[in-house]
């Protein structure tokens, strides 16, 4: 802006009968002159300057159609004010950060409510029948959580669309699935808990500690227990009751049923040989040995107490 002055008013009110016309590039100033006013710097272009800054910019010619607030990119904050809040929406000017109901924002978007109720702050909502969800990525790792309209409402974590590659859901009633095969029904209606791996599902302690897993019902006492012993590195069950294995338990190594100082091992003993070991104060074992059936006192295989082979009875 700027140029030969044309029109001056000191003081009074003027008043025009018809329009009055100013040429592109020409401004109106509001401060006898100075740094304060409005100009259309070209076709369909205003510009507003407040003390020689561009705070404020209008665009509509065709090719040009925004809102500009702040065009000089000076260090000026922007607020909004509602009838209850003067900070409804504020960019600060410093930094850019936006805050909803605070003029402090500490990150990129901060939203401050200062009540004792527990009304949610945010709030992502589909209308209509698609999915209701937010984004995540960084460096082209992408990550997306939220309602999955298309299988029952369940809210879920994916590394691509809902209902694709999901690795996190949880359905209306409780119903948690977890891992890489996420995808689909859960196991049944009373599984609340589903572990779904590819290949294998683990549960790690992150130090070198015991790690367990606990199970029971609504009685305090009734639970039991399945989980890994660090000093002994054996799995271990534990109950207060009756240990069950069902049909098609298929154990590799040896399974031990201990009571105190008393136990019954099951298991693949020196030089390969099937047995069961019975243990008190003195140990029994059970001995499966090529075609023959033995009892031995004390691991003495060779000088068993009893022998039974296929050719005797």
């Amino acid at each position: 802006a700027g140029g030969t002055e044309a029109l001056r008013l000191n003081s009074g009110t003027a008043t025009f009968s018809g329009d009055v016309i100013i040429p592109a590039t020409k401004g109106l100033y509001l401060d006898g002159g100075g740094g304060t006013y409005i100009y259309e710097s070209s076709d369909g272009v205003m510009d507003f300057y407040c003390d020689t800054k561009q705070l404020l910019t209008l665009k509509q010619n065709g090719t040009q159609n925004e809102v500009i607030i702040n065009e000089g990119s000076i260090d000026v904050d922007f607020r909004v004010e509602s009838n209850n809040t003067s900070k409804a929406l504020f960019v600060k000017g410093e930094d850019g950060n936006v805050g909803i109901n605070t003029n402090n924002p500490e990150n990129q978007l901060h939203i401050l409510t200062s009540t004792t109720d527990a009304t949610p702050q945010v709030l992502v909502q589909n209308g209509s029948t698609g999915d209701a969800s937010i984004k995540f990525n960084v460096s082209g790792t992408s990550m997306t959580m939220g309602i999955d309209n298309s299988d029952s409402d369940k809210f879920k974590i994916s590394t691509t669309g809902l209902g694709t590659n999901d690795r996190f859901e949880i359905d209306s009633t409780g119903r948690i699935a977890i891992g890489p095969g996420t995808t689909g029904d859960f196991y049944d209606s009373t599984t609340f808990l589903h572990v779904k791996g590819t290949t294998r599902s683990i549960v790690q302690q992150s130090s070198t500690t015991d790690a367990y897993y606990m199970f029971g019902d609504a009685a305090a006492n009734n639970v039991g227990w399945i989980g890994y012993n660090h000093s002994s590195n054996n799995l271990n069950l534990q109950s207060a009751s009756t240990i069950t294995l069902h049909k098609d338990t298929d154990i590799q190594g040896s399974l031990t049923v201990e009571d105190g100082n008393n136990y019954v091992k099951i298991s693949e003993g020196t030089n390969s040989i099937g047995e069961i070991e019975l243990h008190d104060s003195t140990s029994v074992f059970l001995q499966g040995w090529g075609s023959d059936f033995r009892v031995a006192v004390n691991g003495s295989y060779n000088n068993h107490a009893m022998k039974i082979d296929n050719a005797k009875h």
